[in-house]
């Protein structure tokens, strides 16, 4: 959302042990408050470019995500 689609998640796989139940993982190096709202950088933007994502906080992003339960 932050690059407003300019640079995507690398795909990759992961085998957890012997189970054959899927699984997600994601990885943030850290996170801002729960009230941020996440948008596209103004510096990303070129003049007139309108963000591709409906903007967010983060908290709704971690609740959505099935992450720890927030707010």
């Amino acid at each position: 959302v932050m690059t407003n689609g300019r640079f995507r998640s690398v795909k990759h796989r992961v085998l957890a042990g012997d189970s054959v139940k899927s699984r997600v993982s994601m990885i943030y190096f850290g996170g801002p408050p729960l009230s941020e709202k996440i948008t596209p950088l103004p510096s990303i933007l070129e003049e007139g470019e309108v963000s591709l994502y409906k903007e967010f906080t983060w908290s709704e992003y971690k609740n959505a995500a099935g992450g720890d339960k927030v707010g």
